[in-house]
């Protein structure tokens, strides 16, 4: 059996300081070479274990600010399940999506809050339905992108692309994270409607906010999916 990788039990161990407050929320942990001195390893291996905790949503990096402990570290009682932000794009172009509106509303409390923009502030919302190429829709998708994002942004052009590779595209932004909530919700009339759901039909619901590199949310989507035709599997490797 393989000896387990020290940056590993490093990062167990910050986490554990997470966990029992040595480090508080917002708080910024002590500068690689401080750690490395600590712990005894090289930068390298500090900033391994440092990747292994932003993986894992506890840890974020700032310019100027260093590491830093993230406000909802501790908070959080879901299972947290990393993957790659590329597999979004995988599945758009594995699926066929038609799109079915696209115009400018008002921001709301509950968007302005997801998005970080003030309420009644304009946003591009978007819908469309997704499905296999064999087969009716399984998913019906409701997109919003607030105002600095959303010129030369159109879902019927979306094609086999993604809203969010369209914006790093033409304003030269890059994704950094996309914060991704999975529930099991009863569909109202609308959505049952758009689905050909019965009244006794749960869907599931995936609400994603993609986040750009310098931390402003670029896209909010929300995307309900018929459980009898959606499966999401996944596999997952060892380090």
């Amino acid at each position: 059996m393989s000896e387990r990788p020290l940056y590993r039990a490093i990062a167990d161990s910050i986490e554990a300081r997470i966990s029992c407050g040595g480090y508080a929320p917002d708080e910024s942990l002590p500068p690689e070479p401080l750690l490395g001195k600590e712990f005894g390893v090289s930068r390298i291996t500090i900033r391994k274990a440092l990747a292994q905790l932003k993986k894992k949503g506890l840890l974020y990096s700032r310019s100027g600010k260093g590491t830093i402990v993230r406000t909802d570290a501790l908070i959080s009682q879901s299972m947290k399940i990393t993957g790659s932000i590329a597999d979004l794009s995988y599945y758009a172009q594995s699926t066929l999506y038609t799109a079915r509106q696209c115009l400018q509303v008002p921001a709301d409390q509950r968007l302005a809050e997801k998005l970080s923009i003030p309420v009644d502030d304009s946003v591009l919302y978007m819908t469309g339905m997704r499905k296999n190429p064999e087969g009716p829709p399984f998913a019906f998708e409701e997109i919003y992108v607030p105002k600095p994002f959303s010129s030369g942004i159109d879902n019927f052009d979306l094609g086999g692309r993604t809203v969010f590779g369209m914006i790093e595209t033409v304003h030269g932004v890059s994704i950094g994270e996309v914060r991704q909530v999975v529930t099991a919700v009863m569909p109202d009339k609308r959505l049952r409607d758009a689905l050909g759901l019965t009244n006794r039909q749960c869907c599931l619901r995936a609400v994603r906010l993609y986040i750009a590199r310098d931390k402003r949310p670029a896209e909010l989507a929300i995307v309900h999916y018929d459980s009898t035709k959606f499966e999401h599997t996944m596999v997952l490797y060892a380090d």
